[in-house]
């Protein structure tokens, strides 16, 4: 529905004189709600009647411009949008269109220094901004713009700090690919079993890498296994269960057993000993 909304603006807008929108229009009505939640996050909620006249002119602009994906900009980018858009131009909305909200937010709030980032490598490093502030733009420098790309998509945030420190320490390109392709097969696992101190002293190598690959293998293969047959998974973990359950069940009667052996309390111990009696002597 407010996709459909969204659309009616940009038709409307054309007809629309720049400085002035008819009040109540459905375009006017629309574009309260974009500012409503721009204001929001924001924090700025109590705008004056000019101000909120200026905004909602600016975003009828930034609609006829740039199509109903503004709007939506500027929904979750905020106020902190319009005015970057003014300072920068329309690169602003533009670029913004094609991020998610946190990274729309993040340009917001920070268009001086991330525009020429996105410029550069594409609304992709406005997310990975948002995710891990400053490592957007090391990345890219480390990995390249493909490489770059994926890994703004597909890493966990926790893993970026580590990753982006080992590609920037790595002594080829050569060597960043086969990072990369070690961290798809191994995933955080991979990250743990690198030999950090050995990055921190002398960079990353081809070494370094298939070392820590040749230890994450086998878990990966394991882990592949379960995955492919969960139901002999499932009937290891019952076998394990079932074992440690009847271990712990007959634990205290061992320790019992042991226990009264020990301090001779057993039935046995308690029977009457038979004490030889020593043969006569032989006649003198």
């Amino acid at each position: 529905m407010t996709t459909i909304r969204l659309s009616l603006i940009v038709c409307l807008a054309t007809a629309l004189v720049p400085t002035r929108i008819a009040a109540g229009s459905p375009a006017t009505v629309v574009m309260r709600e974009v500012l409503e939640r721009a204001c929001i996050v924001s924090g700025r909620e109590g705008l004056e009647r000019a101000a909120r006249e200026t905004a909602e002119h600016a975003i009828a602009g930034a609609v006829r411009r740039q199509g109903p994906a503004a709007a939506n900009a500027v929904s979750h980018g905020g106020l902190e949008l319009l005015e970057a858009t003014a300072r920068h131009g329309d690169d602003v909305l533009r670029l913004a269109k094609g991020a998610g909200p946190m990274g729309q937010r993040a340009l917001a709030l920070e268009a001086d220094r991330l525009l020429p980032l996105a410029r550069r490598y594409g609304p992709v490093v406005l997310d990975l901004e948002a995710r891990a502030p400053g490592l957007g733009g090391r990345a890219f420098q480390a990995f390249g713009d493909d490489i770059g790309s994926a890994l703004a998509r597909n890493a966990p945030t926790q893993d970026l700090p580590r990753l982006v420190l080992a590609a920037e320490r790595a002594d080829s390109p050569a060597t960043r690919a086969l990072l990369w392709q070690g961290y798809q097969r191994g995933g955080s696992e991979f990250l743990q079993r690198i030999d950090w101190k050995v990055v921190m002293a002398v960079g990353v190598s081809a070494a370094v890498i298939d070392a820590a690959h040749r230890t994450t293998a086998p878990h990966a293969a394991a882990a592949q296994a379960i995955r492919e047959n969960p139901e002999i998974a499932k009937e290891a973990v019952g076998t394990i269960v079932g074992w440690t359950s009847f271990s712990w069940a007959i634990l205290p009667l061992l320790v019992t057993f042991c226990l009264l052996g020990r301090f001779d309390l057993m039935p046995w111990h308690r029977a009457p000993k038979i004490v030889a009696l020593p043969e006569p002597l032989p006649p003198a």
